[in-house]
């Protein structure tokens, strides 16, 4: 089925970007049976502008399938509650079935052409099947790796698009069988679910080959006895007409607003400090910027990034529309109609590059979200992800390359 997002469209082009694509009456397809009709050229089209080429970027946590506080919350000892909240995760992850929802995130991504694009909660599971016959005594029988189909879904849409990296933060295995082998050792789950969860980071073919990747797990943890909770952060840094865009991929910590709070000092204080050219941090901050001191699930860590200097994209944006909601959908991503009701979600910038003569930087900005209507779902009924995906165009630096 293709549909037209002609407001989506039109939010990321500039005026001269819109007459252009306007007289355009070839349209592209990605490829996708669902992927929206895409204006041919839409790169050059935006080149249009007097102020030339906006960066341009993209995040969305993509969801890693199922709502993991389920199994966060048992008792580890209890270990007919731990296979069977496992067992409840995995049932949920595969009816969030991934693969009809990366269609529509690579759909996504080849209309808005980000230079960068940073993902949260890309998941790897593994379902792991005791064998005695192999080193370590299980052996996989199933295999979900959501960046590799994701990468898959983006090349059968003929974008091209290099995954840099992928942060891993929590990993971990949990018994997804109630059948136990007798061994010498003690009784060991005949079936075990291997998790792998972290971020993404991708950057436009044509601009990979400069591109330069590093990516660590913040210090603050969540120690939850059988596991921890780890976060991480990436930082691909692209040279874009001249300047040096370093790019931040993160998602900190939600269920301890002070383990929030240490990362988020990290990444100010050490990642992000000193920077030069433009720095632009992304991801799902877990930091409502709608809520006040006070409310429960307020933390300062938005107004943290803020007083660091860096800037809201959505508020400086001349294209939004609305509050910029962009969680939660339901668990199981059925809801019939957007339940979006929080704002942790951003695209912050900053910039040490003097304004050229005339002229601000960063200069007008142009986003969106993309996730957060109903003709957004899949075919088969699902929102692509719990969260809605943020697409920025900024023209900043860019204006000195002129």
């Amino acid at each position: 089925m293709l549909r037209t997002r002609r407001s989506h469209i039109l939010t990321v082009l500039s005026l001269a970007a819109l007459t252009a694509a306007a007289a355009c009456d070839d349209p592209v397809q990605s490829g996708l049976d669902d992927v929206d009709v895409v204006p041919q050229a839409v790169a050059q089209a935006q080149g249009a502008s007097p102020l030339g080429e906006p960066f341009r970027v993209f995040s969305q946590n993509i969801y890693l399938g199922a709502d993991v506080s389920a199994v966060l919350s048992v008792d580890f000892n209890d270990i007919p509650a731990v296979v069977a909240g496992a067992r409840q995760f995995w049932a949920d992850v595969e009816a969030t079935d991934f693969r009809q929802r990366a269609r529509a995130i690579a759909a996504d991504i080849a209309m808005t052409d980000p230079h960068v694009v940073g993902l949260q909660e890309v998941a790897q599971y593994v379902r792991l099947g005791f064998n005695p016959q192999v080193p370590g005594g299980f052996a996989p029988t199933e295999v979900l790796d959501m960046a590799q189909i994701l990468m898959e879904e983006l090349a059968y849409a003929e974008v091209d698009y290099v995954l840099m990296g992928i942060q891993e933060n929590t990993t971990g295995r949990l018994p997804i069988s109630g059948d136990f082998i007798p061994l010498p050792t003690g009784p060991i789950p005949a079936e075990l679910l291997q998790f792998t969860l972290g971020e993404a980071t991708l950057v436009r073919g044509d601009l990979a080959g400069a591109a330069s990747f590093v990516s660590d797990n913040y210090q603050a943890i969540v120690p939850l006895g059988a596991l921890d909770l780890k976060r991480g952060w990436s930082m691909v840094t692209v040279p874009f007409r001249g300047t040096p865009h370093h790019v931040v991929n993160t998602h900190l910590e939600a269920w301890a607003p002070q383990v929030q709070v240490a990362q988020a000092e990290e990444l100010i204080n050490s990642v992000t400090a000193g920077l030069d050219g433009v720095t632009i941090v992304l991801g799902d901050l877990n930091s409502d910027a709608t809520l006040r001191k006070g409310d429960p699930s307020w933390t300062p860590t938005y107004g943290m990034f803020r007083d660091a200097g860096f800037a809201d994209a959505w508020q400086k944006s001349t294209s939004h529309r609305g509050r910029g909601f962009t969680c939660c959908h339901d668990p199981d991503l059925r809801n019939d109609t957007p339940t979006l009701d929080q704002r942790i979600d951003f695209v912050l910038y900053r910039s040490d590059v003097p304004a050229p003569e005339g002229y601000a930087v960063p200069g007008p900005i142009h986003m969106t979200i993309l996730g957060d209507e109903v003709g957004e779902k899949t075919d088969g009924g699902l929102w692509p992800a719990d969260h809605a995906a943020l697409f920025a165009g900024i023209y900043g630096a860019t204006l000195l390359a002129r």
